[in-house]
């Protein structure tokens, strides 16, 4: 990840205010929160749609490069795939502070030192960097769905 990147990306990385060990960090958890093949896919399907609709928009204003950069990044790999499956389970449900401490947790789970482990204002903003696409992928609407028809069941 981020091998034979040039300044452009470098500078893309650092707009989105995510450090660089934040993200290879991320990747120390995959492993403990795999994602099936059809919600990678899933993911991939929903950051092609997001380039596509904002395509002429961003070529005009690189606005929101930052972000595009990191997801695009995350995708380029099984482990960021499965980074991002977590996230758009959690981030969207739960404050900053609770995905933070969520992902501290998993952290601490995987067995990572803590001076490998993102402090929580570095979550935060790795998640904020992120939301977009988290929330195009409608995960909480999804989960809102299944609990009202399982209410209806009782």
């Amino acid at each position: 990840m981020l091998a034979g990147v040039g300044s452009r990306e470098l500078k893309h990385l650092a707009t989105s205010g995510v450090q660089l060990h934040t993200l290879r960090c991320m990747l120390m958890i995959a492993e403990l929160t795999p994602a099936c093949t059809k919600y990678r896919q899933a993911l991939s399907k929903v950051r092609q749609q997001q380039r596509t609709e904002r395509f002429g928009y961003f070529k005009m204003v690189e606005m929101g490069a930052a972000s595009n950069f990191l997801v695009d990044q995350l995708l380029d790999t099984r482990a960021g795939e499965n980074v991002l499956a977590l996230l758009s389970v959690i981030a969207p449900l739960l404050s900053e502070t609770s995905c933070a401490g969520i992902l501290s947790l998993l952290f601490e789970t995987a067995g990572v030192t803590l001076g490998n482990t993102p402090g929580l204002r570095e979550l935060e903003k790795f998640r904020a960097a992120v939301l977009p696409l988290l929330r195009a992928t409608n995960f909480k609407e999804k989960v809102l769905h299944n609990h009202y028809l399982l209410r209806a069941l009782e």
